[in-house]
């Protein structure tokens, strides 16, 4: 039977969507109100390893997802002549961590997420206006007049979460709200980003082969960086980095009045047509082969908020911990938000108070908060690594790749590798590799259902 109580998610994004089936899975209730009238999955390229795929396997996604990936053994950097200059290896990740590094088009495990959540339960056109809470429920209001009921809501409405703002608000009511945390977020980089229909492999040869390769073109005397991967269905996921600022700074203030619509989209489309592509060719080659409602340009924001949750509402992925995503970490940490969350929610009562809740937000923070906290820094450093145009930039990547021993470099892969949860009401898979992993939590309701199936029998 279904548990008594009901989780009201707000964004049907991947965390929405993960947490979604995860929910579904733990036999919870719960609704998914989305704000946009439709989805589409739009994106580029990702890359996931360990510390999420096992996940993957337990939920029962990890064999479709591998349908949708290439497993990836490293990162090449070149010139605009294609000269490299820099290279960082990776095949040794599946012995030591017992996954390969996997890279796909977001748009793809979308589809994939999609796949497993009911459609019933994902309500489109529900623009959040206004959030009430008590001591017995929460209630969401929309711009189209509805309005829903539940126990408690998950904030999983991204970066610009109206979720986050109400929490807030009422947060300050209290006096409880860290001043930080109404600071903005910043950024230093934005993004032209799409996946291209099919390509001709005759043209391409790499899109025949079996893995994948990562190589991040860096223009001389340009803040522009432009990574272009294969994808399974002989099609490419694409970017063009743009290091913003006269100077290249990276202290730069997100204005949401900032004009990041069709016609700034179009612009930077035609800025970048004649860039030379990773792989060879124009970039035009690879917009031209995009469809255009597919491509967008996007701002690649970070802040870690202190303020997670608050009463009956919590917050997950980009809207408590937006990370930029050269290491692959925001989406990896929005789906250990809704693993670890619902490991919560699973062992409260069926019909639980204000401080049941209270104390399941807590325990959720406690693990996931530090852990997000590691992500966040790797992602800023991988960024400026990776992306980041200043001589300085290119010195320090010079560094890594030439000087730097392998084992030193291994330790920031070391670091979000040991971190792997698994969701406790479910079997778990076992560790691979050779690498250790943190001890998980164990559920106390999984495990006294375990016992009553087994002395039923």
């Amino acid at each position: 039977m279904p548990r008594e109580f009901k989780v009201l998610v707000v964004g049907a994004g991947m965390a929405g969507l993960m947490l979604g089936h995860l929910l579904e899975r733990a036999n919870i209730q719960f609704e998914i109100y989305e704000r946009a009238e439709e989805l589409r999955p739009l994106g580029s390229a990702m890359g996931f390893g360990a510390n999420i795929l096992a996940l993957f396997e337990q939920i029962g996604i990890y064999e479709d997802f591998k349908k949708v990936s290439k497993e990836v053994f490293g990162t090449a950097f070149v010139d605009d002549n294609h000269r490299q200059t820099a290279e960082i290896g990776g095949r040794f990740l599946a012995e030591k961590f017992g996954y390969a590094y996997r890279i796909f088009s977001r748009p793809d495990l979308m589809k994939v997420l999609l796949s497993r959540v009911p459609a019933h339960k994902i309500h489109m056109g529900k623009k959040l206006v206004d959030l009430v809470q008590d001591d017995e429920k929460v209630t969401l209001t929309f711009a189209d007049g509805t309005t829903a009921t539940g126990d408690l809501v998950v904030g999983a409405d991204g970066g610009y979460s109206t979720t986050r703002e109400h929490l807030y608000k009422w947060l300050e009511e209290k006096g409880t709200l860290p001043a930080i945390d109404r600071e903005p977020m910043t950024f230093g980089f934005y993004n032209l980003l799409g996946t291209t229909n099919p390509m001709d492999p005759a043209k391409y040869p790499v899109l025949a082969e079996e893995e994948g390769k990562i190589i991040i073109l860096h223009r001389s005397n340009s803040r522009h960086a432009i990574q272009t991967f294969a994808v399974p269905g002989n099609r490419f996921a694409w970017n063009v980095t743009c290091h913003i600022a006269s100077n290249f700074g990276y202290d730069s203030k997100v204005s949401s009045t900032t004009d990041w619509g069709t016609e700034a989209t179009d612009a930077m489309i035609e800025e970048v047509r004649e860039f030379n592509a990773p792989f060879g060719g124009k970039m035009k080659d690879f917009i031209d082969a995009t469809p255009r409602e597919s491509i967008s340009r996007v701002k690649l924001e970070e802040k870690m908020f202190r303020s997670w949750y608050g009463g009956r509402v919590i917050l997950v992925g980009d809207a408590c911990h937006k990370m930029v995503p050269s290491a692959g970490q925001g989406a990896v940490n929005a789906f250990q938000d809704a693993a670890v969350l619902v490991n919560n929610l699973y062992d409260i009562p069926d019909r639980p108070t204000g401080a049941d809740l209270e104390a399941a937000f807590a325990s959720h923070y406690e693990e996931r908060y530090p852990n997000a906290v590691i992500a966040f820094e790797i992602s800023q450093q991988q960024s400026v690594l990776i992306q980041g145009q200043t001589l300085f930039h290119r010195i320090m990547r010079w560094i890594v790749s030439h000087t730097i021993p392998q084992y030193l470099q291994e330790r920031t892969i070391d670091r979000v590798n040991s971190y792997r949860p698994q969701v406790s009401f479910l079997p778990m898979v076992p560790d691979k590799g050779v690498f250790g992993v943190q001890p998980r939590k164990v559920s106390k309701r999984y495990q006294e259902e375990l016992s009553a199936g087994a002395q039923a029998l």
